[in-house]
C-alpha cells in the first residue's frame, strides 16, 4: 500500500449507513431494562451519535450513572445480535468507496467502540474498502478531535492529506478542530443549517458526490 496517498475520513451512522432504526430498537430496548419507557424512534433519532453515557442521562436517568451504565451494557448486548436488522447503506455508497479506494486510503471514525463499529461495517459488507476502523475506544468522543488526530498519527499524514466526511455537526467540528477539511452530507441525522453553522468546508446532498469533492480537494485526478 503506497503510504503516500491521502486519507479520507467517514463518520458511520448517518454518513455511510441508515441504522436510525436498530439504534432506536436497541435503545429502547436498554430504556425498558431499566424501567424507563419507550420513546417514540422519532424522538431518537437525534441523540444518535452522541455517547451512550450521555443519552441515557439526559433521557432516560438523569444523575444516576449505575443506571445509565447498565442500561450501556443492555444496549450493547441487544445491538450486538441486532445491529443489522433494518440497518441499510446509503445510495452510492459502494460504488463511490469503490472509486476512492483506487486512490485513497479509506477509514471510519465513528463513536461506537471499536469491536461493535468491526461488527456493523463487516456485516454490511464495507469491510474490504477500509484500512481501518476507529471506535471511540478510551478517549473523547467527537466533536473532540481525539479520534480524527488519533487516525492521521496512525497513517502519517499531515491534516492537509486528509478529509472528514460526516453528517452531524460533531464530525465537522472534530475534523475542522483536527485541521481537516471537512464536509457535512445532508442526507443523514444533521440538517443543512447544523451543518454549515458548524463550519462546514463543503456539503454534499447525495454520497455519490463525495468522490468529486475529495478529489478537487487533495488534488487526485481519477485514474
Amino acid at each position: 500500500m503506497d503510504s503516500q496517498r491521502p486519507l479520507v475520513i467517514f463518520d458511520l451512522d448517518g454518513t455511510l449507513v441508515d441504522s436510525r432504526h436498530d439504534i432506536a430498537a436497541a435503545l429502547n430496548v436498554s430504556l425498558e431494562g431499566i424501567g424507563c419507557v419507550r420513546r417514540p424512534e422519532a424522538e431518537l433519532f437525534c441523540q444518535i451519535g452522541r455517547p451512550l453515557l450521555d443519552i441515557y442521562l439526559e433521557i432516560g436517568v438523569p444523575g444516576d450513572r449505575d443506571a445509565a451504565e447498565r442500561a450501556m451494557t443492555l444496549y450493547r448486548d441487544y445491538f450486538h445480535e441486532h445491529c443489522a436488522d433494518r440497518s441499510r447503506l446509503y445510495p452510492g455508497v459502494v460504488e463511490t468507496l469503490r472509486d476512492l479506494r483506487r486512490d485513497f486510503r479509506l477509514a471510519v471514525a465513528t463513536t461506537k467502540q471499536g469491536r461493535m463499529a468491526e461488527r456493523v461495517v463487516e456485516r454490511l459488507g464495507l469491510r474490504p474498502f477500509f484500512d481501518r476502523v476507529q471506535g471511540t475506544d478510551g478517549f473523547a468522543a467527537k466533536p473532540h478531535p481525539a479520534i480524527i488526530l488519533l487516525l492521521l498519527e496512525r497513517f502519517g499524514l499531515p491534516a492537509t492529506r486528509a478529509v472528514m466526511v460526516g453528517d452531524t455537526a460533531a464530525d465537522v467540528l472534530a475534523g475542522r478542530r483536527a485541521g481537516v477539511f471537512s464536509v457535512g452530507v445532508t442526507y443523514g441525522i444533521g440538517g443543512e443549517d447544523e451543518l454549515r453553522q458548524a463550519g462546514a468546508d463543503r456539503l454534499a446532498s447525495d454520497f455519490p458526490i463525495l468522490a468529486g469533492i475529495v478529489r478537487a480537494r487533495l488534488n487526485v485526478a481519477p485514474d
